[in-house]
């Protein structure tokens, strides 16, 4: 991987590492649920999306968590067990940010194993590309 495609990734990482820690602060404090899980949804699209570029390819514009799987499950199959909390998450994004209708409730044992898989995600991730 060549310098400047390094420094892409490395700047996807970043921004997915914000997203994780920020997740984690508002849970911890018992914050806005929805924004947690939005935060959730948001570190993992930019953790597959930091994958693709690595590859030197350029991610689809979604905030589809399932197409963005399947875009990195080419370069790294086992990703695929990540299939229902890509779903799941997908929905975080999309839900707790548009109306119609008020924020949704999310049960916080839910948010916790989410992010819990979102981060063994992430390392994943993490793996693959620092093995490059």
């Amino acid at each position: 991987m060549d310098d400047g495609l390094r420094e892409q990734v490395q700047e996807w990482l970043a921004h997915a590492r914000q997203d994780s820690e920020a997740a984690a602060l508002i849970m911890r404090d018992r914050g806005p649920a929805g924004a947690a899980a939005m935060h959730i949804q948001q570190a993992i699209e930019k953790h597959l999306k930091a994958l693709v570029v690595s590859h030197d390819e350029a991610p689809r514009r979604t905030h589809n968590l399932a197409v963005l799987l399947d875009e990195a499950a080419q370069h790294v199959p086992r990703l695929s067990e990540h299939q229902e909390l890509c779903e799941r998450a997908t929905r975080y994004y999309a839900t707790h940010r548009c109306p119609p209708g008020p924020p949704p409730a999310y049960a916080w044992e839910v948010l916790e194993a989410d992010l819990c898989e979102a981060q063994a995600l992430a390392s994943m991730i993490v793996a693959h590309i620092e093995a490059m």
